[in-house]
């Protein structure tokens, strides 16, 4: 595997990071109003993640650019987003279990 090019990181404002693979624009930080995550990595004008510090998305874009796979389409991640799948999976488990016990499945 060929290494990928150095990022180099563009201060714009305090709440606007881009980052540069030699002349290309590979992704962005940016901060919005949410409360929770507000800290969000923009890549292809595509929101990729979120996190509730800037240092969380500047390693999720130094990891997945040293990876090769920062533009895959279904890359979609989230601290949060992971533990409600976790939670809502679980959920739908108890829920499936009550039923066998009712005979309501």
């Amino acid at each position: 595997m060929i290494a990928p090019k150095p990022l180099t990181i563009v201060e714009i404002s305090f709440d606007h990071h881009e980052y540069y693979a030699g002349d290309e624009l590979v992704g962005s930080i940016s901060h919005d109003d949410n409360l929770t995550q507000p800290w969000v990595v923009m890549i292809n004008g595509t929101e990729k993640f979120r996190a509730n510090t800037w240092a969380r998305c500047n390693r999720f874009i130094e990891w997945h650019h040293q990876d090769g796979t920062l533009n895959e389409p279904g890359l979609l991640q989230s601290a949060w987003g992971q533990f409600a799948s976790f939670k809502l999976n679980r959920e739908m488990a108890d829920q499936r279990i009550s039923g066998w016990n009712t005979g309501v499945c």
